[in-house]
């Protein structure tokens, strides 16, 4: 169902929720909510900030959000949940690649002749060398 009922639209507007993603800038702010909706494939959940400035983020990112049993039981002795360390190291490896492919394509250029001005290509001469 995409679309809530009034009653429950006016009981979630009365209602006050708490940004818990922890790299989130508002990390801990309370907000008054103005609305949840479906966008993007995802529940969100929208509010005016202190500037009142409609803002929108994802119900997982608040404290509306059903905690992950994992978390629940580590009960804050666990800061990262091992699937999501495998994931991290899949996406070190990938740029590690990525980088280490880019610099295979780089010129290679003499340590003496690096931040030195132009560099003189094969069979060039500088016109005050004539």
């Amino acid at each position: 169902m995409n679309k809530l009922s009034n009653a429950l639209q006016e009981s979630i507007q009365a209602s006050i929720v708490t940004i818990t993603h922890p790299f989130h800038p508002k990390k801990g702010l309370k907000f008054r909510i103005y609305s949840v909706r479906r966008s993007w494939q995802e529940n969100r959940v929208l509010f005016y900030d202190n500037f009142d400035k409609l803002c929108s983020v994802p119900l997982e990112w608040t404290d509306m959000a059903d905690q992950d049993p994992f978390v629940k039981m580590a009960n804050g002795k666990a800061y990262f949940r091992f699937q999501d360390l495998l994931t991290l190291v899949q996406l070190i490896r990938q740029s590690k690649e990525k980088l280490t492919g880019a610099e295979s394509h780089k010129p290679k250029v003499a340590k003496s002749e690096q931040c030195h001005g132009p560099t003189k290509f094969e069979g060039e001469t500088n016109s005050s060398e004539s």
